[in-house]
């Protein structure tokens, strides 16, 4: 028999002896003892907290504090200082008294949502309803987030049975019941939106984003006031005006629901009105073309919302590429390669996608003197090779290509087109803008130049 099989367990065996027979000596109870928080009910939770005392003592006073102590829900907290304006013109006192308690009862149920949510969640809802039946609408800026027209100054404390969110005013009901039932609904109910909805009147659009389903980049009113003090929205909401601002509107709606993930995913996306918007991250922030999303995924009954910053403008495609490179401003080194090599024409033809450096790519070529070589004899037959090497037969959008992967130039080489983390790569260098349409071809704004190896 070979021991050597043997061998491993008895080394094991033995292991296992000398563990057993090892004395350890026991370590006092004390070093093992760790100190856990169990937390509190959310009616606790205030008491601790310091900064709720005229909340709780409304809850006792409508019986609701139990329900606060048991049940499980999110509950929109008022200070003691956003109480204070209700405090001092006499509200509070008059809430409390026997006649007032009904009311008070229902302020409050209005400041509660059933089950546990997290701030991020209640913003996505966009109009969660409250215990009351009415909804509360979550409306984002730049650097805060608001409940109606307070602002949530603490969220997400957790208890027992739910969470509370510290806010700096009382929600006050509505005076009539509020029906969300669309799109429209929501963007009414926010406050923010006046113009876009005087302008979905205006055009007869404001049916279509009640009934159909879609998603809507939304300008608020602060976005369009650039357009306003310009006079250009005067114009437009009057004959013959309508037309553009049909378009322009029907540029900020895509069918169907698209999520920001979703926008970023394909990058570019076909509006109602025809045209391409461009979704790109940067600046640690979502972009629709120059509009920065600044709330988005805001879910209304038939659609999705996405609040932007700026008001999306259709341009008019040029009629050809090299037009298109000229009105840009960021080619003008490829524009006089181009013209030098006798390419301009072909470009000016169309018919191809065209990856474009920047001038600002071109930059190290410049500097190292190679660009002042092939721009001169006998440099511009390898300035042809480079260039064509640029170049890819028929209109090609950046999805496309990256889908592709292995794609042929009008050099005869190959280039591999990838994309990484929403951003699309060619070779090693980067996409920085893509699908810049003309009528006859596409080009996409490219990080560096391209070098062909040698054959």
């Amino acid at each position: 028999m070979n021991n050597s099989v043997h061998r491993p367990r008895l080394v094991l065996a033995a292991l296992a002896l000398a563990v057993a027979t090892v004395t350890v000596a026991p370590t006092p109870a004390a070093a093992y003892h760790v100190t856990y928080h169990k937390r509190a009910n959310v009616l606790e939770e205030l008491r601790d907290d310091g900064r709720f005392g005229v909340l709780i003592s409304a809850l006792e006073a409508t019986g609701l504090d139990e329900a606060v102590a048991t049940a499980r829900i999110t509950l929109f907290a008022p200070t003691d200082e956003a109480f204070q304006p209700l405090i001092d013109d006499g509200t509070v006192e008059a809430l409390l008294e026997e006649e007032g308690l009904t009311t008070l009862t229902d302020i409050l149920l209005y400041h509660v949502i059933e089950g546990r949510a997290s701030t991020y969640t209640l913003e996505r809802k966009r109009t969660p309803d409250t215990l009351l039946g009415e909804p509360v609408i979550l409306k984002r800026t730049a650097d805060a987030l608001f409940v109606n027209d307070s602002q949530i100054i603490d969220a997400n404390n957790r208890a027992k049975n739910g969470n509370y969110n510290a806010i700096d005013a009382v929600l006050l009901p509505p005076s009539e019941p509020v029906e969300i039932e669309s799109i429209v609904d929501v963007l009414r109910v926010d406050g923010r939106f006046e113009t876009l909805l005087a302008a979905l009147e205006a055009t007869g659009l404001d049916e279509a984003v009640e009934t159909g389903v879609l998603t809507l980049f939304a300008p608020t009113d602060e976005a369009f006031q650039p357009l306003i003090d310009a006079g250009v929205i005067g114009d437009l909401l009057e004959e013959p005006g309508l037309g553009t601002l049909t378009d322009i509107l029907l540029y900020h709606a895509v069918d169907g629901r698209k999520s920001a993930f979703r926008l970023l995913l394909n990058r570019s996306t076909t509006t109602l009105q025809g045209s391409e918007v461009e979704a790109t991250y940067r600046k640690r922030s979502l972009f629709i073309n120059q509009a920065r999303v600044i709330s988005a995924n805001g879910q209304a009954p038939n659609g999705v919302i996405h609040i932007i910053d700026a008001v999306l403008l259709p341009s008019e495609e040029p009629s050809n590429l090299l037009e298109l490179l000229e009105a840009d401003g960021r080619f003008t080194v490829l524009l006089s390669a181009l013209e030098a090599t006798g390419l301009d024409g072909a470009v000016e033809a169309g018919g191809v996608t065209v990856f474009a450096p920047t001038d600002e790519a071109f930059a190290p070529l410049i500097e190292d003197g190679t660009i002042d070589t092939l721009l001169h004899e006998p440099g511009l037959e390898t300035l042809t090779q480079i260039l064509l090497y640029h170049v890819v037969d028929g209109e090609r959008t950046a999805r496309e290509l990256a889908r592709q992967r292995r794609v042929e130039t009008l050099q005869g080489s190959n280039v591999y087109v990838y994309s990484f983390f929403w951003r699309v790569f060619v070779n090693r260098e980067r996409v920085v803008d893509a699908n810049l349409r003309a009528d006859n071809g596409i080009a996409h704004a490219i990080d560096g130049v391209l070098l062909p190896k040698s054959r």
